[in-house]
């Protein structure tokens, strides 16, 4: 069984949230202008040259995740939310 530490940074019970788009080069733009007005920003973008992962967030924290499925639409495949544990222990007591 592999065990990893928990973020001691946590500020929040949510991590993170990832959504599934059919097309990043679609949505990237719709997402920028909607975060824009909250003061989020794109902070992560994937190396590759076509991007599949877009993260929008408040400095380098990135609570929002874009990513490219083909599944997304047809499906809603590929949405999670991420909470933010706060010890192994309560990992296993949850499962």
């Amino acid at each position: 069984m592999t065990y990893y530490d928990t973020n001691p940074k946590r500020l929040n019970l949510i991590g993170h949230l990832s959504f599934g788009v059919r097309s990043i080069a679609v949505s990237q733009p719709f997402y920028t202008a909607v975060f824009a007005a909250f003061g989020v920003s794109l902070v992560f973008q994937d190396n590759a040259e076509k991007p599949k992962v877009l993260g929008y967030g408040y400095g380098e924290r990135e609570p929002v995740n874009i990513f490219e499925t083909a599944k997304a639409a047809a499906t809603r495949a590929g949405n999670h939310i991420a909470f933010n544990a706060p010890s192994r222990k309560a990992v296993d007591e949850f499962y």
